[in-house]
């Protein structure tokens, strides 16, 4: 079984994804599985950027939806290859799901949301990412919500917002309990 894991910058999706971990799944990171294979292709990067330094390519490509494009082409036929290659069940998190078209091969999706304010306050504090950069990025990971875009595999939503941790654990078990069909 192959689950996606999404969500708009800091609503959570490594806090659910850890929730997960508990339920005895392999998440991945797909920012962390990118950076590897970005790594591993430092000549191109190189060309294509003028860097290797991720904070200057992270500048980059949230101000250039071009640069952006360029980057997932690099990046997200490698890390499609090595999901499809994993032999056991797994969690892929990741933000952009859809736009690396990963939502085509996911049996299903957990859409992890909280309210922009609190999104917002969460990057301030705990990433240290100014108002105007949150701007960016959050417009940037627009179409991750359901109510935007059409995922091409079942969407299950999860508010991440006001609930303790047993009630989110209770949301994930209602999910395991009754996964949701194509």
């Amino acid at each position: 079984m192959l689950i996606g894991l999404a969500g708009r910058i800091c609503s959570g999706k490594n806090y659910v994804g850890r929730l997960l971990t508990l339920r005895g799944l392999e998440v991945w990171d797909l920012d962390r599985v990118a950076e590897k294979i970005r790594n591993n292709r430092r000549t191109e990067v190189m060309k294509l950027f003028g860097t290797t330094d991720k904070a200057e390519i992270a500048s980059i490509v949230f101000n250039n939806p071009g640069k952006l494009a360029e980057l997932e082409n690099l990046i997200y036929p490698e890390l499609k290859k090595q999901i499809l290659e994993y032999p056991y069940d797994l969690v892929i998190n990741g933000a952009l799901l859809k736009t690396g078209g990963f939502d085509r091969i996911c049996d299903f999706v957990i859409y992890v949301d909280a309210p922009r304010e609190e999104r917002q306050r969460r990057a301030e504090a705990y990433r240290g990412i100014s108002a105007d950069e949150f701007e960016r990025r959050d417009n940037t990971q627009s179409f991750t919500d359901p109510s935007v875009s059409k995922y091409e595999c079942p969407v299950v939503t999860i508010e991440n917002f006001g609930k303790t941790d047993t009630a989110l654990i209770a949301d994930l078990d209602r999910i395991f309990s009754h996964p949701p069909k194509s």
